[in-house]
């Protein structure tokens, strides 16, 4: 990878670039970390997110590789991966939005609709699964398969 680090953003590289196979590869940096597939180029993950993202599996894990660049909404550090995104909040840590949770709030207008961001994890409880977030939750009825959207 040549970005030009001697003036990057990212200052200095402190690893060789690993190699991940099937084409993937990243590399560290000083400031975080770039994470390159052919399927989605290189994108720039940093702390806080790297280390989160990191610590439940980084492309091994749910959210597989990123595919975008962080963006911050209002106070929150936000970014998009295959297969969810990642939201982080310097008061609450970070939180992941994947499956049939991100799909609902998608249809409910995402980051600006009727629910805002997410605010907490999956939670398990008798009936199914709920996740929170800024203005109501999702409900995830098991016995039904179906989800409930309740505004605060």
């Amino acid at each position: 990878m040549s970005i030009g680090y001697e003036v990057s953003e990212l200052g200095l590289p402190v690893s060789d670039t690993i190699d991940l196979g099937k084409g993937c590869s990243y590399c560290d940096f000083l400031g975080g970390s770039i994470y390159y597939s052919p399927l989605f180029g290189g994108h720039i993950v940093r702390d806080p997110i790297l280390a989160s993202w990191r610590k439940s599996g980084a492309v091994h894990g749910m959210l597989g590789y990123p595919v975008d660049n962080a963006k911050a909404i209002g106070k929150v550090l936000c970014q998009q991966f295959q297969s969810g995104d990642m939201y982080w909040y310097s008061d609450k840590g970070a939180f992941e939005l994947t499956g049939r949770f991100r799909n609902e709030w998608h249809k409910v207008g995402g980051a600006n609709g009727q629910l805002g961001l997410p605010i907490s994890k999956v939670q398990v409880n008798d009936s199914g699964e709920y996740q929170k977030f800024q203005n109501g939750i999702l409900i995830w009825h098991s016995r039904r398969n179906e989800i409930e959207v309740q505004k605060s």
